[in-house]
């Protein structure tokens, strides 16, 4: 795991370096841009971590327990409760978290609920074949 070096970095240099960070970040254009920074900059076990991170929130926002998503991500309850904890704090990743994961897959379950719904109630409804058929809807039996 990268490690921080013993000594801090006085405040202006990490308030800057950290700066930095948020511009270019915020610069990347698309898929492929930020998987080359991520490859560039980001060690495997990095990239892990964050993604580790970004599953347990998306977990949390679905209602899993700690339980459940310590077991399915060979996870803490300490690190789980973390994450909890910030997305409690942030509640904008947490509504950016559902937009992009959660909603999609609730909207895409609602419409196919629906057109299996619209699907059972055509039958009830079919439309008359053309001739005969026809006559009789129109105008009954003779």
């Amino acid at each position: 795991m990268t490690r921080l070096p013993k000594r801090p970095l006085p405040i202006p240099t990490k308030e800057k370096i950290l700066e930095n960070f948020t511009i270019f970040l915020n610069s990347l254009e698309g898929r492929r841009e930020f998987d080359d920074f991520c490859l560039f900059f980001l060690s495997r076990t990095e990239r892990l971590v964050l993604a580790k991170r970004l599953q347990i929130a998306i977990f949390l926002i679905k209602g899993y327990d700690y339980q459940r998503i310590g077991k399915a991500l060979d996870t803490s309850a300490g690190t789980i409760s973390r994450i909890s904890e910030m997305l409690r704090k942030q509640g904008e990743i947490a509504k950016l978290i559902d937009e992009v994961f959660i909603a999609p897959q609730k909207r895409a379950k609602e419409q196919e609920e629906n057109d299996k719904k619209l699907k059972e109630g055509s039958a009830l409804f079919k439309t008359p074949t053309l001739g005969k058929n026809l006559e009789k809807a129109i105008f009954g039996d003779k």
